[in-house]
């Protein structure tokens, strides 16, 4: 019988406006302790920053720290009609390029509804 993976789809990084968050090596490092493989994981102040600033800033995170790849970004999305985030064409490409695999909605945080 094989060893069971454990894949964690609710990690966080960075710091937030109310607490700090782990870094990528200190997830990594934990996730090693507990036994697991691979994570999804988001930027801790995607509630209270900006989505641009913080999908930038995973972005860099993970590739600066995370040589293994065992991380997979979580970016924060907008309404379109914000204006703040690039096409829809720009951006999904963009999302391939940085190893973001899922995207998420704050809509009580950021205050916009989604339609």
């Amino acid at each position: 019988m094989t060893e069971p993976v454990f894949f964690d789809a609710n990690c966080r990084v960075g710091d937030t406006t109310n607490a700090p968050c782990p870094g990528v090596t200190a997830l990594l490092g934990e996730m090693d302790r507990y036994g697991v493989a691979a994570a999804l994981v988001r930027h801790g102040n995607l509630d209270d920053g900006s989505a641009p600033f913080t999908n930038a800033e995973l972005a860099r995170m993970l590739m600066e720290q995370d040589r293994s790849e065992r991380l997979t970004g979580v970016w924060g999305i907008l309404p379109e009609q914000c204006g703040e985030l690039p096409p829809p064409d720009e951006f999904f490409s963009s999302m391939a390029d940085n190893r973001i695999g899922a995207l998420t909605l704050q809509p009580f945080a950021h205050r916009r509804v989604p339609c």
